[in-house]
């Protein structure tokens, strides 16, 4: 299993509880086996990941690379939703 924790906080830069208990969450899970990943806002370097990887905010944002869609034969249209025919038009009210 996998998880996404999203917090402002992580050890040993808390300004409250939070830190803590998300510290605490995050190794009972590792415990158990499951994969966490942990994004903060900004990362200074020597926070205590438990088994966890932590990410600053700004790389977890980042668009995941994609593969690039097949090429189309020369002369085709790409393929209409079904019951949609060229020229019409789907309007929601």
């Amino acid at each position: 299993m996998r998880v996404l924790m999203i917090g402002w906080e992580f050890p040993p830069h808390i300004s409250g509880g939070l830190g803590t208990a998300c510290r605490g969450l995050v190794q009972g899970l590792v415990h158990e086996g499951v994969d966490v990943t942990f994004v903060v806002p900004r990362l200074f370097g020597d926070e205590e990941p438990g088994g966890a990887r932590l990410l600053e905010a700004s790389e977890a944002l980042r668009p995941a690379a994609r593969p690039a869609p097949p090429p189309r034969r020369a002369g085709s249209a790409p393929a209409l939703p079904a019951g949609r025919t060229p020229g019409s038009v789907s309007v929601a009210v």
